[in-house]
């Protein structure tokens, strides 16, 4: 991410970014940390249904509440600490997989804070199209904001691709349009390797569409 920003940055003769990498809470205490922490609270609490068997207590989870904590609290404590002050205008939000559902649900949350979502492969297919419905109706009206999304069509990506048709087509009749991008990468997978040769199309899509 760091040596993709630098290269795409430098290139348009911009000041790189400060990135700041939140972990997720999983332990082996806690082993489903990183589940209750990226997964879209209110959807599953409320009219969306898993369509995953999985241990975990939905009354658990607290997304919402994380993005509270990145928002008011892990951003503004790093920022500070590098005399570093953020715009709205230029403050994004990046997330993969599970990473990238936290991602589209942090600007329905916090639209007033992340004006860019950044979003590669959200695993929608642990709730299917009530999730996108759910996620996607949430977020701001179309003008301000900012999404990208992509996916693969290989292995779990392939997965994907009902799901995120149904997100795109979506995204459109919500009035979303120049500030909008979705695209499949042929020949990609699930995994950091793939991500990584989309990340320099995704900062492109923030800093210049």
């Amino acid at each position: 991410m760091a040596q993709n920003a630098i290269k795409i940055f430098e290139k348009h003769e911009l000041t790189p970014p400060a990135i700041i990498g939140v972990f997720h809470s999983s332990t082996k205490e806690n082993p489903h940390g990183r589940f209750k922490d990226l997964t879209p609270q209110s959807a599953f609490q409320g009219p969306v249904k898993p369509l995953v068997k999985t241990e975990l207590n939905i009354d658990d989870l607290h997304g919402d509440t994380y993005h509270q904590l990145i928002a008011e609290e892990i951003v503004p404590l790093i920022t500070e600490s590098i005399n570093f002050k953020p715009t709205f205008e230029n403050t994004a939000m990046v997330g993969s997989s599970m990473g990238g559902l936290a991602t589209l649900n942090a600007l329905g949350i916090r639209k007033d804070f992340f004006a860019t979502a950044l979003a590669f492969s959200p695993h929608w297919v642990i709730g299917g199209k009530p999730l996108v419905d759910h996620v996607l109706n949430d977020l701001p009206k179309p003008g301000t904001h900012k999404v990208w999304m992509s996916r693969g069509d290989q292995k779990l990506d392939s997965t994907y691709k009902n799901d995120q048709d149904y997100a795109d087509q979506l995204m459109r009749q919500l009035g979303w349009n120049s500030n909008f991008k979705s695209t499949v990468y042929r020949g990609a997978g699930h995994n950091e390797r793939a991500w990584a040769k989309q990340i320099s199309n995704a900062l492109e899509f923030w800093l210049l569409d």
